[in-house]
């Protein structure tokens, strides 16, 4: 699953190519990059790879979240800011002559209950508007030997549009602010987009001061 674990000749062929493809569509070359399942192939070799072909942005890491298993292996528990900032060697080392800039998923901590509970009146109020429009299937919903918690636990909500999780960005946009964090860092997957989705992002749109800056990268 992760391109970490295929020969490098294989991965760089992949990239050309679908960097090619991309533009022969768009007319626009990519400049972007987010590993699936958040892997990033955290060496120099691909970090110097990626800038000779273009590509100069990543938002593969996740503030302060780690995972190994058998789909998912990074390590980002040392990031515990949204800010965003340069690399050379390695993703989750600042360096500010690094030619790469790091874009961080923006998260708060919360509890499984909360979460919970959230999620139940979600269902309630919005009812088939969750549905989501894709057919994938994320690959956390995989890991089969990923931890369990319980109703109590500390959990990671990030800051994504994706199915109901789209309900927390008004409330992670209003802690970051209040900690005086300068980015906030969203994701989404076509896969798991809803009309609620939509209805969530309108809601924290309305809250963004009319002075912030929204960049989207495509």
């Amino acid at each position: 699953y992760s391109i970490s674990d295929c020969p490098f000749d294989d991965v760089k062929e992949m990239f050309i190519n679908g960097c090619k493809f991309i533009n022969n569509i768009t007319g626009k070359y990519p400049t972007a990059y987010r590993a699936g399942g958040y892997s990033f192939m955290n060496n120099k070799q691909f970090i110097d790879f990626l800038t000779s072909i273009g590509i100069v942005k990543d938002s593969s890491v996740i503030m302060g979240e780690k995972s190994y298993t058998l789909f998912q292996k990074y390590d980002y528990s040392n990031v515990r800011t949204c800010s965003i900032y340069n690399f050379s060697n390695d993703v989750v080392i600042p360096d500010t002559n690094g030619i790469m800039t790091e874009y961080p998923i923006t998260t708060i901590k919360s509890k499984l209950i909360i979460r919970s509970l959230v999620n139940r009146f979600i269902r309630y109020r919005y009812g088939k508007l969750i549905r989501r429009y894709g057919d994938g299937i994320g690959v956390g919903a995989m890991n089969l030997n990923k931890p369990k918690n319980n109703i109590l636990s500390n959990i990671t909500l990030r800051a994504s549009i994706d199915l109901m999780n789209a309900f927390w960005l008004k409330y992670i946009y209003r802690r970051i602010r209040k900690k005086g964090e300068n980015a906030m860092v969203i994701i989404g997957h076509p896969k798991n987009v809803s009309n609620y989705s939509f209805i969530a992002l309108d809601k924290f749109l309305r809250v963004v001061n009319k002075d912030d800056l929204i960049k989207t990268f495509k």
